[in-house]
């Protein structure tokens, strides 16, 4: 096996963690599944926590949103959801927003997780 694959779990979810707020800082909050799935295949096992992925992935994007112009972020939540009806300010959005990006990180970690363990089938098949 190669070397990198043999990166522990920490590590891992802290490439993540980094990975997703590159991409939050950058506005790309929404590919956040692509560096999931990724450092998903560096895991040697095949089960992956769902949680772990989700939650670095949802923690990257909330300090992005609390780094840069944090007021201005939250005022435009508040002003959505004021617009469309939502009680409770800019948390309804943000609760909305971090509960995306957690779901689309941990399930692109599933997707990587599952792939891997698909190819490592096949190889022990064959």
């Amino acid at each position: 096996m190669s070397e990198w694959r043999e990166a522990s779990r920490t590590v891992i979810l802290v490439g993540n963690f980094l990975a997703c707020l590159a991409l939050s800082i950058s506005g790309l909050w929404f590919f956040v599944f692509i560096p999931s799935a990724v450092l998903a295949l560096a895991l040697r096992s095949r089960w992956i926590n769902l949680v772990e992925f989700g939650v670095t992935g949802a923690l990257g994007a909330l300090v992005s949103l609390l780094v840069i112009q944090p007021g201005y972020r939250l005022a435009t939540a508040s002003l959505v959801a004021s617009i469309i009806g939502l009680p409770g300010g800019f948390l309804v959005p943000l609760a909305l927003t971090l509960l995306i990006i957690f779901l689309i990180s941990g399930l692109g970690a599933m997707i990587g997780s599952s792939v891997l363990g698909k190819t490592s089938e096949s190889r022990k098949n064959a």
